[in-house]
């Protein structure tokens, strides 16, 4: 009888390393991350905005398609003190910049809101400033947003604008039905945050 106990047992190979399994783990992690971050991101020629009725929710679903637009906002309330960039928009029926119109042909006279006969411009100019943006400015960069185009229908009209301003003047916007009511504060944080105004 042969006696093998002095061969030299076979043994499985040697096991990676506990600290090697987590870098081939994380390596495979790293190599999956870019797919990811590609489904997430934003599309580049705008983002998604939204009705004010679905702009809590956010539903991306097919069912919400009426709801939700694609939004690439020209201006920020700021940016728009300079009257050329009003520009080409002007007064219909005339070659005036629109940045000469009355505010109050275009919105009502709401709650304490009367700025008389001042135009877009000043009031806009009169309503930033010091780091601060009024509602108010907001809400003319909304218009002047709309009427260039950059502005999904489905998310927000013109006529819903004008609607969202005489309500929220006197804290009476109701987004959608069994909803706390707006005043100017939460339209304006509505148009900024769905990309309907860019901020600033």
């Amino acid at each position: 009888m042969n006696d093998r106990s002095d061969a030299p047992i076979a043994t499985p190979a040697a096991s990676a390393s506990p600290a090697k399994g987590r870098r081939r783990f994380l390596g495979a992690g790293a190599a999956v991350s870019p797919v990811i971050m590609t489904l997430v991101s934003a599309p580049a020629l705008g983002t998604e905005c939204f009705t004010p009725s679905r702009s809590l929710s956010r539903n991306l679903s097919k069912t919400q398609k009426d709801h939700v637009g694609t939004c690439s906002p020209a201006h920020s309330a700021s940016h728009l003190r300079t009257k050329s960039n009003f520009s080409p928009l002007v007064i219909a029926g005339t070659s005036t910049s629109l940045a000469h119109a009355k505010f109050h042909d275009i919105f009502a006279v709401s709650g304490s809101y009367n700025f008389g006969t001042g135009t877009l411009l000043t009031v806009l100019t009169a309503n930033t400033g010091s780091g601060t943006v009024n509602p108010v400015a907001t809400v003319i960069a909304a218009l002047v947003n709309i009427r260039k185009g950059g502005i999904s229908s489905k998310a927000l009209t013109e006529t819903a604008l004008k609607d969202m301003w005489a309500k929220g003047a006197t804290g009476s916007y109701i987004p959608f039905a069994g909803a706390t009511a707006w005043g100017l504060i939460e339209v304006q944080k509505y148009l900024v945050e769905n990309n309907i105004v860019k901020p600033g």
